[in-house]
């Protein structure tokens, strides 16, 4: 949901519009959608601390190439960012399962409200970003590497998959 705070700021830099504007922060949500299929077939056939890694590293391609681009980006640039930063809202559905899988039943309900918690950045997107768009610009203001690496660090540090897979691999259909 990082174009929708900053939907005001981008269209004063590049030209849009109210149409094109709509769709740019749309496409996140509909590539989040779309993603959250692809992601969750790989999840059942593949171990999470291997899929949840990659979604947050394409995710952080956006807090990566928009501070480092040189003037303004165009508009279908930040089309083709949009899809990645899909994929932040695609990860709850390797998160969800990961941390039902690794908790007894009884504690279960708790550990998935704590995972579904990670919800509140949506909120504080909404907060922040605005007031780093005015001290700092708009695409500078996107840069969210410190928190999606402490993500990273705490994937590879910490999380497990005890879930069961059932989902068949690349390798299993070649077999068959």
């Amino acid at each position: 949901m990082l174009y929708e705070p900053l939907a005001p700021f981008i269209g004063r830099d590049v030209t849009m519009t109210a149409a094109q504007q709509g769709l740019l922060v749309a496409v996140p949500v509909l590539a989040a959608a779309i993603l959250r299929v692809t992601l969750g077939n790989l999840y059942r056939s593949t171990d999470g601390r291997r899929v949840a890694p990659m979604g947050v590293v394409l995710s952080a391609i956006p807090a990566i190439v928009l501070p480092m681009t040189t003037g303004v980006p165009s508009y279908p640039m930040l089309l083709v960012l949009g899809v990645f930063l899909g994929m932040g809202g695609a990860s709850f559905v390797v998160a969800l399962p990961m941390a039902g899988s690794s908790y007894p039943p009884k504690v279960q309900g708790l550990v998935l409200g704590l995972a579904a918690a990670g919800n509140i950045g949506v909120v504080l997107d909404g907060f922040l970003f605005p007031h780093l768009a005015d001290a700092f610009g708009w695409q500078r203001a996107t840069a969210a590497l410190p928190l999606l690496a402490i993500t990273g660090v705490a994937l590879y540090a910490w999380a497990s998959d005890a879930g069961e897979k059932t989902g068949s691999t690349m390798r299993d259909r070649a077999s068959s």
